[in-house]
């Protein structure tokens, strides 16, 4: 008999288990309070990282575990890293095979970049809207086993708390929010991949809808939570609209550089601080030195010698959002942001070459949305049963 497996969250955490569940043969029920379309995942920009070597720089996952160990400091759990860095080849291919979109250099070769905290290009990328292509693909593939039966969507409906039998979870309690109908839910399984707990935080860059409800109701549970102080920072934003818009690192990635003024001369503070990668440091580490940075200058971000092909064929998002914050497409543009005032100026609108400005305001961090390519932590509370059958949900990555 085929086991039932419902999975809290239908982002790329939540779209990726319900797949390999299907595929294994389990029943899977799908609860979210949006729509997969409107999950913070499609708003990951820069790229997925996986050792492919299509750029002849003899790199591997074990430099690439190299890379992570050194860029956390020492304090990433390495079995965890380990099982990333060698699973991200396959998983990069698999996607491929989904339908995603990457850049290709070549006929056949996926093209990759340079992105912080590595030696070496390997961000896989699909222009500056990775996270979107690889959505639109795994909710396609997630349709086709709705469509055979293995899949039944629980839309719009909200996580309230799991069913418990002793200690043992067998399901969980959802809501209608249409209806307010409370509905139980039997299952075998039950893994929470609920995103981010950007409602923690007054300033984020993340989706106002993950407010870190589920995580909370969790932990009330006796749920152990670990590694809460791990939450992204990111270096560079801008407010629109009332909500945060992320300057994506792959502005960086493709040619960008931090500057300050000193005796009104640009002084690139992070390749003299940090000549061997320079703009490319960690974001930890590049958003503290903006701070220190910021009581002497405002803090520029020059994309001026970026050229108009680069721009176009691999950050037109980042461009676009430009545009459309602005209303036109030469603008000088001023708001007050999470950690920085920002400006906009177009140099140049026919290439499309930009300076973004930006001038830290207060100590307040802001977070960003747990990328694609970082492991998604997921909570399963499975019967004894289950549990002498599977894998650990700590093993599930994305």
């Amino acid at each position: 008999m085929s086991k039932t497996i419902i999975i809290i969250g239908a982002g790329l955490a939540g779209l990726s288990a319900a797949l390999q569940a299907a595929e294994n043969g389990c029943n899977v029920k799908l609860v979210s309070s949006l729509p997969s379309e409107r999950a913070q995942s499609v708003m990951a920009e820069g790229g997925i990282n996986a050792a492919l070597n299509t750029k002849d720089e003899n790199d591997s996952p074990e430099e690439h575990f190299t890379d992570t160990i050194k860029a956390a400091c020492g304090l990433a759990d390495p079995n965890a890293v380990w099982g990333m860095t060698q699973a991200a080849p396959e998983l990069v291919h698999w996607l491929l095979k989904l339908g995603v979109k990457f850049n290709m250099s070549g006929y056949d070769d996926v093209d990759l970049r340079n992105f912080g905290g590595q030696k070496k290009k390997r961000t896989a990328f699909a222009q500056s809207d990775t996270g979107k292509q690889i959505m639109t693909a795994m909710i396609d593939a997630v349709r086709r086993k709705e469509a055979s039966g293995m899949v039944e969507r629980f839309s719009h409906h909200s996580f309230l708390t799991l069913r418990l039998c002793g200690n043992i979870c067998c399901g969980c309690v959802i809501r209608d929010e249409y209806s307010q109908e409370t509905v139980e839910l039997p299952g075998d399984a039950v893994i929470v991949a609920s995103g981010g707990m950007h409602g923690l935080f007054g300033n984020t860059t993340g989706s106002l809808s993950n407010t870190g409800e589920v995580t909370a109701e969790l932990f009330r549970l006796g749920v152990p939570l670990a590694n809460g102080e791990m939450i992204q920072y990111h270096p560079t934003t801008v407010e629109c609209g009332g909500k945060r818009m992320l300057i994506s690192e792959a502005a960086r990635g493709e040619g960008g550089r931090l500057f300050a003024l000193r005796n009104n001369q640009p002084w690139y503070f992070m390749e003299e601080k940090y000549p061997e990668l320079g703009n490319l440091m960690p974001r930890d580490i590049t958003a503290r030195e903006i701070w220190k940075v910021s009581h002497e200058s405002e803090v520029f971000l020059d994309m001026t010698e970026i050229s108009k092909e680069i721009i176009s064929n691999k950050l037109s998002g980042l461009a676009d959002d430009c545009i459309r914050i602005s209303g036109r497409n030469r603008c000088l543009f001023c708001q007050e942001s999470t950690t920085s005032w920002v400006v906009f100026l177009w140099m140049n609108s026919t290439e499309r070459r930009f300076r973004i400005f930006m001038l830290p305001g207060n100590a307040v961090p802001n977070i960003m949305v747990q990328t694609v390519w970082v492991v998604i932590p997921c909570w399963a509370h499975c019967t004894e049963d289950v549990l002498r059958q599977s894998q650990p949900a700590n093993k599930l990555t994305a």
